[in-house]
């Protein structure tokens, strides 16, 4: 159920003007989202450094999408936003050079899963959906 509200919103978010842009990024600067630390849940104790390159993300395959083996994969993301809303999702944001964001649609703690990933470059273009 979570997974397919990620994915429809989504398709909500992809479809603002062009069909390759995005409105995640207006999204996450609205009243509706909060800046909150990362939960101790999905922090692990031996986590590796947060992952920079862009083309690790691409490559990225899993069946399981659980926020705790993306965090053991990856690291740590730079950012957990958070809303109030109960129609929306929240976000766990990697933040890559050149402005590219990696971001997963997250389900509540103490939940380990996450609908969808998207990794869009620094102007909002789609370059990978991961569902």
């Amino acid at each position: 159920m979570f997974r397919a509200f990620a994915v429809l919103l989504l398709a909500v978010a992809l479809a603002s003007g062009e069909s390759d842009q995005t409105t995640l990024r207006h999204l996450w600067a609205s009243h509706a989202y909060k800046p909150k630390p990362i939960p101790d849940v999905w922090r692990l104790s031996t986590t590796p450094p947060t992952e920079r390159d862009l083309d690790a993300f691409r490559r990225f395959t899993s069946r399981v999408f659980a926020v705790s083996a993306f965090i053991s994969h990856f690291g740590v993301p730079d950012r957990y936003l958070v809303t109030s809303q109960r129609d929306q999702s929240d976000f766990l944001i990697y933040d890559l050079p050149a402005g590219a964001t990696v971001a997963l649609y997250v389900s509540k703690p103490p939940h380990d899963s996450f609908g969808a990933a998207v990794i869009i470059d620094a102007r909002g273009k789609l370059i990978r959906l991961i569902k």
